[in-house]
């Protein structure tokens, strides 16, 4: 498991402490805007609701005055009635009387319920029609009565039988002779009547409301249930004038209440409107904004966090990708000491064995293997050397025009007897005619025959009992030339696949991990890649390379046989 290095730790940590002053400075920036905000948002909602008030006391005054103007139409409209010459309640005909009762009702717009005369006693003397008021009935112990006998006055006063309307009301104006009270002329009417009068309800909100003086409810019927709580009568306890606007109920039902009397009458007209119905509109006005100010101030904190958290996956990449070129420096210059020392060691068993293969003698069959297999230990180790140093102090491209034809032959040709040995077959496929590459021909070299050596060491450690077959293709597209080299082997195993071209990696017992690390690496110093193209039915690898620059056709391209008889850089 890799462990972080302390600059990398410090790095960690100057990350976090950056990361949390970021966020602690936009979120200490977007707290602040959002009291100011939602400080703003409650001062409006604060003055919309108190315009919210006015306009509901507004509606109130206006209904009440136009409810004292049609009561002040029936006023006027009764008291000329009580004027006329025709009602004369001295005589014992009552024919005048009833004649004009009848034109009065059927001609007027205001007394709908009926119009009477009484006399001075209280008795119906007559009435239209004839079920307003029966004839001979008694009305003197009514209050209104009192009022009109006793003061001379013109007296607005509801109706209290329970047979009447809800807001009905009589009228009743004095008839005086020669300044004697003599009588009175009543007109009874319903206030509610019609649309879009001062009764009428302009939405399920307000509540019309018409009481007495007392608090006792004309209109509705039945009545509201916030009449029947005790704080309603403290409403009707002191004279008011103008126009007053009260909070009553509990906090689970809390009603504004606005009260006027109508003057002249004994009359107080009211609305009535539940508080939390009154400013739904203002306070869901002001949620939706709340909201969506927090939704536009937790868009960039999101977004930072996200930002933050790619920075950090960034910062972990890095941090690894750090940490294993560390070790892989530190390997580099173990690796360059062994390789020195190792190298040094086979100079002088290589010089051993050439003189041990110039004895004159005859050698046995068994010397000569002997020796065989000395020379080939030999130059592995020889090969794996150079590769070690040249993976350890970095690659160095001296790159030519090369053609691939008889390159890829003098290479797959090099390789020839191990596949013989091994009991696989190598073949090689041009897709082209001439496919020329810019590279250098001893690097591009290792490269290939890595690859080829890897396959077939693949097959021949496999037990399937196929043939074993390895193919290095080449081919060129507009601007690329891709050699692949494909077996029919086992493939790679899925678990090695990720870390396939990790230095110090490999999937055979007896290797290293040294070829493909630095295959990868010379084919990204050409400016190509190395990549594992396919995995089913054989392993395949595919070595992508930039084509050469156009050339005048007299400058002639490094042959396949200079780069292979040259001995390679990298194979010691």
């Amino acid at each position: 498991m890799l462990k972080d290095s302390p600059a990398q730790t410090d790095l960690a940590r100057a990350h976090g402490r950056f990361a949390r002053a970021a966020l602690g400075i936009y979120l200490g920036s977007a707290l602040l805007a959002l009291a100011v905000l939602i400080a703003f948002f409650f001062a409006a909602r604060v003055q919309e609701e108190d315009q919210r008030s006015k306009d509901f006391l507004k509606d109130l005054q206006q209904r009440e005055s136009n409810l004292r103007r049609h009561v002040g139409l029936l006023v006027q409209d009764l008291r000329r009635l009580s004027l006329r010459t025709e009602v004369d309640l001295l005589d014992q005909n009552p024919s005048p009387e009833l004649q004009l009762l009848q034109l009065s009702h059927e001609g007027s717009a205001f007394f709908d319920l009926g119009v009477a005369i009484i006399d001075r006693d209280g008795n119906v003397r007559a009435s239209v029609p004839e079920n307003f008021l029966t004839v001979g009935r008694s009305l003197a112990t009514t209050p209104w009565f009192d009022r009109v006998r006793v003061n001379h006055e013109l007296t607005v006063a509801p109706v209290r039988s329970e047979d009447a309307r809800p807001a009905a009301v009589y009228i009743a104006a004095p008839i005086i002779r020669n300044g004697h009270f003599s009588g009175a002329v009543i007109g009874g009417t319903d206030l509610a009547k019609g649309e879009g009068g001062p009764l009428s309800e302009s939405d399920a909100v307000v509540k019309p409301v018409l009481a007495t003086h007392r608090g006792h409810v004309l209109y509705p019927a039945p009545p509201p249930q916030l009449t029947h709580d005790p704080a309603w009568h403290s409403l009707f306890l002191a004279p008011t004038r103008g126009a007053t606007l009260t909070e009553l109920g509990s906090a689970k039902h809390h009603w504004l209440v606005a009260a006027a009397e109508v003057r002249g009458t004994d009359l107080s007209l009211l609305l009535l409107a539940e508080e939390r119905a009154l400013f739904s509109e203002v306070r869901t006005r002001l949620r939706d904004r709340i909201i969506l100010a927090l939704l536009l101030a937790s868009l960039p904190i999101l977004a930072l966090v996200w930002m933050l958290r790619r920075s950090l996956q960034v910062f972990r990449v890095s941090g690894e990708r750090l940490i294993r070129e560390e070790r892989l420096r530190r390997v580099g210059e173990a690796s360059n000491l062994i390789a020195h020392e190792v190298k040094n060691a086979l100079n002088g068993i290589r010089m051993a064995a050439e003189l041990a293969c110039d004895t004159s003698g005859k050698r046995s069959p068994v010397q000569e293997r002997a020796l065989s297999e000395l020379r080939s230990e030999i130059a592995r180790l020889a090969n794996f050397t150079a590769e070690l140093m040249t993976f350890s102090k970095g690659i160095n491209v001296r790159a030519n025009k090369l053609e691939l034809g008889d390159f890829l032959a003098k290479v797959i040709s090099l390789a020839e007897k191990v596949a013989v040995d091994s009991g696989v077959q190598l073949s090689l496929k041009l897709e082209q005619d001439e496919i020329f590459v810019q590279a250098d021909p001893q690097l591009l070299h290792v490269v290939v025959f890595n690859l080829v050596t890897n396959a077939i060491d693949a097959m021949a450690a496999s037990a399937t009992s196929s043939k074993g077959h390895v193919v290095v293709t080449a081919s060129e597209t507009d601007s690329q030339v891709l050699i692949s080299v494909k077996d029919n082997g086992p493939g790679v195993s899925p678990s090695m696949v990720p870390r396939l071209f990790e230095p110090f990696e490999s999937g055979k017992a007896s290797g290293v991990g040294i070829g493909l690390a630095l295959a990868q690496r010379i084919a990204e110093a050409h400016g190509g890649r190395l990549s594992l193209a396919s995995n089913a039915d054989g392993a395949t690898f595919v070595l992508t390379l930039p084509k050469p620059a156009p050339s005048p056709k007299s400058q002639q391209s490094t042959t396949a046989g200079d780069s292979v008889h040259e001995a390679p850089r990298t194979a010691g």
